[in-house]
């Protein structure tokens, strides 16, 4: 009778060993391949082996009815949550509030009062596994951001900083996500609290699994991360935070002149025009202004001006002197109701920087000036530009299913405990599920637009000048 279980804790036993033997192997080809692995790569790399072996007691503690097992498990499975009960710590004791993390705490510290040490170490295994993959993707990142920044022949390193802040601030989606778990924590709390005499402490510990949109803790800086690789490969710089949600407000650009003294920005224009226009008609609404594009030139250049106007397709030219003058006209725009992208060529012009929603500037050249641009085109190619507005929709939609896919999950958690009976391991796997779930939508984007790169449409050969020149 005891064959089957002996086998089966055999198993786990041997998966358990087999993990940590992995992290060992994963260590040594790293170091044979002399690819350098961060402190904090390697310390996740140990939890996630210690996690893996509570699992491994815990099961056998389970199936051979060895409570001993069990036991032996809890002080591993503490460990991997160790930061949890700090963090639960201050937040009770220093803000006197509750969120996520207490209710995290607490049910840990349920399962370890009612010996569900199985619930528990699985726990420990999933927020191990689920922690490491943002651990590598930090790792990730800083790797992309050294082998940008600090050469000779890219960046300086001054933006190495200023690209990590801006991947890393939370955007206005993580924010409400994050009030919104924190708004309903106390009542998840208290809903725990008084259905344990009805439906028993396995059951009303499922509510301690619900995060309601706090995931986005951990979810929002992990979709800026990737999205800000995407953009350095694509020779786009991301330098505030919020860039990229701005840019899905922007109904009118305005091009700085003398971006087009390069003749590889002006052999570009048209093809660049044509694309934004396809791009912007794509998510046009009812309430939507019109996409508007103009370009800014000197006070002796009207002539020059017309004739783009007519060669580009642009909807006007506005002629003003640098400096102020152009950051009234856009001032003037915005006071209208229009939502401003200024493309600059860095030369002399931050007051227009300053004025813009959204400061673009072409850091084609030395002594150009990006300190009040949002986001800076590397080289002097103009085919970032649309790109930006693709990584800026595709950003706002994984942000929004990192905010509904997961409450949808607790929603799911939620009615199967009160109407299946399911109890606290489901819901374990549940909150798990939605966590997991953000990740792998955004990893399945990435292979998207790996298969299928952003292409310019091939354009019309006249487009209509609705506009001519704006004193």
């Amino acid at each position: 009778m005891l064959f089957l279980p002996v086998v089966i804790a055999g198993t786990v036993l041997y998966a358990g060993g087999k993990a940590f033997l992995l992290v060992k192997l994963s260590d040594r080809l790293n170091r044979s391949k002399k690819k350098s692995v961060s402190a904090a790569m390697k310390k996740n790399d140990q939890t996630l082996a210690i996690a893996s072996a509570s699992l491994s007691l815990a099961t056998s503690g389970v199936l051979l009815r060895a409570p001993l097992l069990g036991i032996v498990s809890v002080p591993m499975m503490l460990y991997v949550f160790a930061p949890i009960f700090k963090a639960a710590w201050h937040k009770v004791g220093k803000e006197r509030r509750i969120n996520d993390q207490v209710l995290t705490a607490t049910r840990v510290t349920v399962c370890v009062a009612m010996g569900y040490t199985f619930i528990a170490s699985l726990d420990a295994v999933l927020h191990a596994f689920s922690y490491r993959q943002f651990v590598r993707n930090e790792e990730e990142f800083q790797r992309v951001l050294r082998e940008t920044c600090g050469t000779a022949s890219q960046l300086p390193d001054q933006f190495h900083a200023v690209l990590e802040q801006a991947a890393g601030s939370p955007s206005h989606m993580q924010q409400i996500g994050e009030r919104h778990g924190e708004h309903m924590a106390p009542w998840m709390f208290a809903t725990f609290v008084l259905t344990v005499p009805m439906m028993g402490v396995n059951r009303a510990a499922a509510f301690l699994t619900t995060t309601f949109g706090a995931h986005l803790r951990n979810l929002g800086p992990y979709t800026g991360q990737r999205l800000g690789q995407q953009a350095i490969q694509q020779g786009i710089l991301i330098t505030q935070a919020g860039a990229l949600e701005r840019a899905m407000q922007i109904d009118t650009l305005i091009f700085d002149g003398r971006i087009f003294n390069d003749p590889v920005p002006r052999s570009q224009i048209r093809e660049v025009m044509y694309a934004l226009r396809q791009r912007y008609s794509q998510d046009l609404t009812p309430s939507s202004n019109p996409l508007a594009l103009y370009i800014l030139i000197n006070t002796d250049e009207d002539a020059l001006g017309q004739e783009l106007v007519t060669e580009w397709g642009l909807d006007g030219c506005f002629n003003a002197s640098t400096g102020q003058g152009g950051a009234d006209l856009i001032g003037e725009l915005q006071s209208d109701g229009r939502k401003v992208c200024y493309v600059g060529s860095g030369e002399d012009d931050a007051a227009e920087m300053q004025t813009a929603l959204l400061p673009v500037a072409c850091y084609n050249r030395d002594g150009a000036n990006t300190a009040y641009a949002h986001i800076i085109l590397l080289g002097n190619s103009l085919h970032q530009l649309p790109r930006v507005f693709d990584l800026a929709t595709t950003f706002t939609s994984k942000q929004n299913f990192n905010l509904i896919a997961p409450i949808g999950v607790d929603l799911v958690d939620i009615s199967t405990t009160l109407f299946l009976g399911f109890g606290l391991i489901y819901s374990v796997m549940f909150t798990y599920t939605g966590l997991l779930l953000g990740v792998a939508n955004i990893h399945r984007s990435e292979n998207a637009s790996k298969s299928q790169e952003t292409t310019l449409t091939t354009m019309p050969a006249v487009f209509p000048a609705t506009v001519g020149i704006v004193e």
